[in-house]
């Protein structure tokens, strides 16, 4: 016969059994917990990506405490990376700690060679500046980056656009900046091939988020994205820059210079992220733009493509990312395309808890009509 525990013995067992399973829940919370379904997606399925898969025993985590890591191919067949807080390739959240900081990526995934060049931990230069990016573009040689203030919801004040002619390592800031005012923030630049080869024309576009709150990061609802152009020679000249105002009688884009008639080239009523990617997909012949949906910090992605930078977009995926395989704490995503092949690619993101990290992960695209994949 088995004797029940008397007393205060029996109320010591319940209590520490209570707390180990309250630890485990705990623990466990971040993937038990059920995720709340996603809405609809507010665009149409994609007749040309059916789906989208991920190889994730090639996933690799590095730079634990710094997060964002938007990524451009520069020239010399170098990529570079720009992140906030943390100490970059090497360091930690403590070690090595700036507000914002550039890296190259030199080599082909997973064998690659990081580089802390401007901040971080042992960077070629100490970092000087401030704030926090989601565009980086080099373009001819030079490298552009789009800088907000600050962290938090800071970054909704305004956005300054910075260069630099020695590939990261001295920033120059330009005298002019987009406001919260002007319905502009946390922009993104559309990425094309190495050094800004094989782009569209002569343009470098830029993808905005419509800020609709001041309070703190998260969901922009309702959710809309503007697009910019402007010159590659004119980068630096506020004056140059065009905003898509709406297709025209022939179907074709109209820009106006005027802030008041720019109209959404994406838009979803479920919200989009405050943080957004565009990049153009050589070997599958689409632009693919990635940001969240619903919640912030949930890894609740967003994949649209188009066969135009404006549209009109369809659905490749709208969910949970990476459920059952990594955290649910992703709030960015962007393409490498120096890794991408054909239907093959390798995606970045970034994310808060244990996605606080630069992340990588391959996968490839299934597509409809194989006819048109480039060789």
């Amino acid at each position: 016969m088995t004797r029940r525990p008397s007393g205060s013995n029996f109320t010591v067992l319940r209590l520490t059994f209570t707390g180990l399973l309250l630890l485990a829940i705990l623990a466990c919370s971040d993937q038990s917990a059920p995720a709340k379904p996603s809405p609809p997606p507010p665009v149409p399925q994609s007749n040309y990506i059916s789906a989208i898969t991920f190889d994730w025993s090639g996933h690799k985590l590095l730079a634990p405490g710094s997060d964002n890591w938007p990524v451009t191919w520069g020239a010399q067949d170098i990529q570079y990376t720009t992140w906030g807080d943390g100490g970059g390739f090497g360091g930690t959240n403590a070690r090595g700690r700036v507000s914002l900081g550039v890296a190259s990526l030199q080599g082909a995934y997973p064998q690659f060679s990081p580089r802390n060049l401007w901040g971080g931990h042992k960077s070629d230069v100490a970092a000087n500046v401030d704030g926090k990016s989601y565009a980086l573009l080099m373009v001819d040689g030079t490298l552009y980056m789009w800088v907000s203030p600050k962290s938090g919801s800071d970054n909704y004040k305004y956005t300054r656009l910075h260069y630099s002619a020695d590939k990261g390592r001295s920033w120059h800031m330009a005298n002019w900046r987009f406001e919260a005012a002007d319905d502009l923030a946390l922009p993104a630049f559309l990425q094309f091939g190495a050094n800004y080869s094989a782009a569209r024309d002569d343009y470098v576009y830029i993808y905005f988020v419509s800020p609709q709150r001041d309070d703190e990061l998260g969901i922009q609802v309702p959710g809309r994205i503007y697009l910019a152009r402007v010159k590659r020679a004119e980068l630096l000249q506020r004056s140059a820059y065009e905003f898509f105002s709406g297709m025209g009688d022939s179907n074709r884009p109209e820009w106006a210079a005027e802030l008041d008639r720019k109209q959404a080239v994406f838009q979803d009523s479920a919200g989009v992220g405050w943080t957004l990617s565009v990049s153009y997909n050589a070997g599958i012949g689409r632009y693919l733009l990635a940001t969240e949906h619903g919640e912030s910090f949930k890894s609740r992605l967003g994949l649209f493509e188009a066969q135009e930078p404006w549209g009109p977009w369809h659905t490749v995926y709208y969910g949970t990312f990476g459920e059952n395989e990594v955290q649910r704490s992703v709030f960015y995503y962007n393409f490498s395309n120096r890794w991408g092949s054909r239907r093959d690619f390798v995606l970045l993101f970034s994310g808060i808890k244990k996605n606080d990290s630069w992340n990588a992960v391959p996968g490839s695209f299934t597509l409809r009509r194989r006819e048109k994949v480039a060789d």
